[in-house]
């Protein structure tokens, strides 16, 4: 909210908050997957993330790279408060959790 202010000398002031938007990009984990991938870096994520206006604040919740139980993935996304949330499948087997994914995420936010 902008407000007009004029402080003790007569001088016109702005007094107004900045909201940053804010992007979690979730990778779901990889079916039957326990360990790390130590080189793969989610590059189209990362790229898109860059890509962002400078108003927004975007986090990555991987579960491919570090898997992470679907649970996990579903807290991690809902603490951060998104505005949106963005996921990446770079391999068909991971939609096996998408519905499980999308009805936790769905609940824990508003």
């Amino acid at each position: 909210m902008n407000r007009d202010l004029v402080n003790e000398n007569g001088v016109r002031c702005y007094n107004f908050t900045v909201t940053r938007k804010r992007i979690v990009f979730v990778i779901p984990p990889y079916p039957g997957r326990d360990m790390p991938d130590p080189g793969g870096l989610p590059s189209g994520v990362l790229y898109l993330a860059a890509s962002l206006p400078s108003d927004w604040e975007a986090s990555l919740v991987d579960g491919y790279s570090i898997p992470k139980s679907i649970k996990d993935i579903v807290t991690l996304t809902c603490n951060a408060k998104p505005d949106a949330v963005g996921f990446s499948i770079p391999f068909s087997p991971q939609m096996i959790y998408m519905p499980e994914l999308l009805e936790g995420i769905t609940a824990g936010l508003p």
